[in-house]
């Protein structure tokens, strides 16, 4: 359950994430999920994306810095595509400094 979770949820679209997550509940009905990420990843990005980085603390933003987190948990490289403008460039620095200041 955990492998299918983790490999697959940061590839999914939000809108579609609950709907992924009850067929993987129907298929292990007896199994808990876990929250492997550390307790206060979301705290520290929140504040490094405040303080060293110099913006907004936006839900979605520190939500694609997390899932951009859980894709590197699980592979070992990755590519970050989109269009110009995106955010691309901002979500992996500012994971970067929240992984500096998180120690």
């Amino acid at each position: 359950m955990r492998a299918l979770r983790d490999f697959n949820i940061p590839k999914i679209v939000t809108d579609d994430k609950p709907i992924f997550i009850r067929l993987i509940q129907d298929l292990f009905p007896s199994a808990k999920p876990e929250d492997k990420k550390p307790s206060n990843l979301m705290k520290v990005c929140e504040k490094t994306t405040k303080g060293p980085m110099g913006l907004i603390a936006e839900e979605q933003f520190v939500k694609k810095c997390i899932d951009l987190y859980e894709i590197l948990d699980v592979r070992h490289c990755m590519f970050i595509i989109g269009p110009a403008g995106c955010g691309k460039t901002t979500v992996w620095k500012t994971l970067l400094q929240t992984h500096k200041a998180n120690g």
